[in-house]
């Protein structure tokens, strides 16, 4: 493979992971939305801050180590973590405001909560979207014989 068609496969990796976690973000910011409050746009622009500048990094950190993640594995892995994580905050935001609904409770737990909320749907558009991107990369360094992601 040529060095043009390296740099175009990278870039196009790039852009196809940046797309699909702009999609996430955009279902995430929809039921985020009437939480929240605001506008729309600004809470995307919010979410995609946060998930995307540290998203990228990891990405490009995975790509240097040489390491094959399991991105689909990873994904799964989160939810199944982010779900426990949600039953936690829920135990323990009822014990303490039991007055509360069960979801307002669970909120009410404020770190742990947001804690919560970066592991699933936080790292999980991330690592979905570093999936699409490897899918990217990885068949231009098959087609060349290299090691991909």
């Amino acid at each position: 493979m040529t060095m043009l068609t390296s740099v175009i496969r990278r870039v196009l990796g790039d852009l196809i992971g940046a797309a699909t976690l702009a999609a996430l973000t955009g279902l995430i910011s929809t039921f985020a939305f009437p939480v929240v409050g605001g506008t729309l746009t600004g809470v995307f622009l919010a979410i995609y801050g946060v998930l995307g500048v540290p998203g990228y990094v990891y990405w490009l950190q995975i790509e240097k180590s040489q390491d094959r993640p399991q991105w689909l594995l990873q994904s799964v892995l989160s939810v199944g973590v982010g779900a426990l994580s949600l039953i936690i905050d829920t135990m323990v935001g009822y014990l303490l405001y039991g007055s509360k609904s069960i979801l307002e409770a669970a909120a009410s737990t404020g770190i742990m909560f947001a804690a919560t909320l970066l592991v699933c749907p936080g790292y999980t558009a991330v690592a979905l979207a570093g999936w699409s991107r490897s899918l990217i990369i990885r068949a231009g360094a098959s087609a060349s014989g290299q090691q991909g992601l």
